[in-house]
């Protein structure tokens, strides 16, 4: 595919992306799934200095995020979920970018970004006050940084240790995989420059590990503005990390409808909220794994595995390692995982998806015919799902073959 063609397609697609978050959003004035403690919780943070006694052991950056959206749209719907629509919507576009670097002149940028755009699973988060579509576009924008470091030798390092260390200032999803990014850039750096090692060992300390650290200090300003010192902030994080991995969530019900971490990539779930039905048409917001495209992920990545040791490319193993090291961390963790989670590995899955298919593509010299039907594919599945996610009035003859096999609560 020509790069200005698929350029322009790209833009179609993430413009789409963002009518699809935007469109009915703010159409529910009450808050759902985590909204019920985030809000309250950045409410507090602001007015009290701390955010209170849910979930206090993660960090705090989100429910500054969150603060400051609802100071400039208001304490509704539109403050609570306008900042994980425009973090999810800017995910799609890291995601083309981060793609664009290490598969350049192929479809993979282009199919990767639209698996990601039309999937139902990432829209249903996208409008809902999350913390993982901030932290999985400040990991993306992290590693893009780092790409243009190492492999164009741009000057992006100080922007890529401000950028891990907002990710980690949201939420630690990816305490295996920024190592992974990390020592990726130190070889391919040594590979490409003839600077000493020990100089690039000393700006990688300075710039991926003392400012990470600053960043992620600066966004407990509110709790240090009480008065505490870093004496006790260690303890307080200690108490935290003791505490989440121990965690047990109230409601168990909700937690057993997206099933265990290690069933995400392997069945169909679709569970959520049924706001009216009549037996006739019916109003849900259902979070569900397009079994599509979720199912063939895991062979994807053998595929794609295979592929780069044999034509050792080592651009084409990061995708994943990547997925490999975010899953890795909720398939040890010594607490329940809620499904949600599943949003952070859906870049990586989607990047070794849409590099598989691409394979395979030119295996059999069809890649405009493959890469048509599968666009085609995205689209229209993702469509089909849309209003099932989203609240829209549907006829329910319409989903007969996925509504008798989704768990639903009812709101109203």
């Amino acid at each position: 595919m020509k790069p200005l063609l698929s350029w322009k397609l790209f833009v179609v697609v993430f413009v789409l992306a963002g009518v699809l978050r935007l469109w009915g959003a703010f159409d529910y004035n009450i808050m759902v799934r985590d909204e019920t403690f985030y809000v309250p919780r950045a409410l507090h943070l602001v007015q009290y200095g701390s955010n209170g006694n849910r979930n206090w052991f993660h960090p705090q950056l989100n429910d500054i995020i969150l603060a400051a959206s609802i100071k400039v749209f208001g304490n509704n719907s539109v403050g609570w979920r306008m900042y994980s629509i425009l973090f999810g919507t800017a995910s799609i576009f890291m995601l083309y970018l981060v793609a664009k670097q290490l598969y350049p002149e192929s479809t993979v940028p282009l199919l990767s970004a639209s698996l990601l755009a039309f999937d139902p699973f990432h829209i249903f988060f996208s409008r809902t006050a999350m913390t993982e579509p901030p932290a999985i576009s400040f990991f993306l924008l992290f590693l893009y940084l780092m790409l243009q470091y190492c492999e164009k030798n741009r000057q992006t390092l100080v922007l890529a240790g401000i950028a891990m260390g907002l990710a980690i200032a949201t939420k630690a999803y990816f305490v295996f995989a920024i190592p992974v990014v990390v020592i990726y850039a130190y070889f391919r750096t040594t590979q490409r420059n003839n600077e000493s090692k020990s100089a690039l060992l000393a700006r990688f300390a300075v710039t991926l590990v003392l400012l990470p650290i600053g960043v992620y200090l600066i966004s407990y300003f509110y709790w240090f503005g009480r008065g505490h010192t870093l004496l006790e902030f260690y303890q307080f994080r200690s108490d935290a990390f003791l505490i989440a991995q121990n965690f047990q969530y109230e409601n168990k019900e909700l937690m057993a409808m997206g099933g265990k971490p290690w069933e995400w990539f392997l069945k169909p779930f679709a569970a959520g909220y049924e706001l009216f039905s009549d037996g006739t048409a019916g109003r849900f917001m259902i979070e569900i794994n397009n079994p599509l495209f979720r199912i063939p992920v895991l062979p994807a990545m053998c595929i794609v595995a295979v592929y780069a040791v044999k034509k050792r490319n080592v651009h084409w193993l990061l995708a994943p390692v990547l997925f490999s090291a975010c899953y890795l961390l909720l398939l040890v963790v010594q607490r329940p995982i809620a499904s949600y989670s599943a949003y952070v590995l859906l870049p990586f899955a989607y990047l070794a998806l849409a590099h598989a298919v691409s394979i395979v593509a030119n295996v059999f010299k069809r890649e405009k015919e493959v890469v048509a039907i599968s666009l085609i594919m995205i689209v229209i599945s993702g469509c089909y799902l849309y209003p099932l996610a989203t609240g829209f009035l549907v006829p329910t003859a319409l989903y007969e073959p996925i509504l008798p096999f989704v768990h639903l609560i009812r709101v109203f």
